[in-house]
């Protein structure tokens, strides 16, 4: 299962998402694992210019964006995580 892990702020959006892992049949006792699997922000939203920074296992990517209000960061957000471009252009 993926889980994504928002932290909204007065001007910006922190994220991360995670794959978990359940236990192992055969050692019920073992705790379940993540993996991150990307991780990112929108800073400055409200602002004339925003940024967004996205980082999925080695590739870090950063743009500068228009994010008037936090439903246009968080599309941006969904964006990164679902186009396979992360910040890029």
């Amino acid at each position: 299962m993926n889980v994504l892990v928002v932290n909204c702020g007065s001007s910006s959006i922190k994220y991360s998402l995670f794959r978990t892992t359940g236990a192992a049949a055969s050692d019920p006792a073992q705790p379940p694992g993540r993996t991150l699997l990307a991780s990112g922000l929108v800073e400055r939203i409200g602002e004339a210019e925003s940024r967004i920074v996205h980082t999925a296992g080695a590739e870090r990517a950063e743009r500068r964006v228009a994010a008037a209000d936090h439903r246009a960061a968080f599309a941006l957000v969904l964006e990164a995580l679902t186009s396979g471009r992360g910040a890029k252009d």
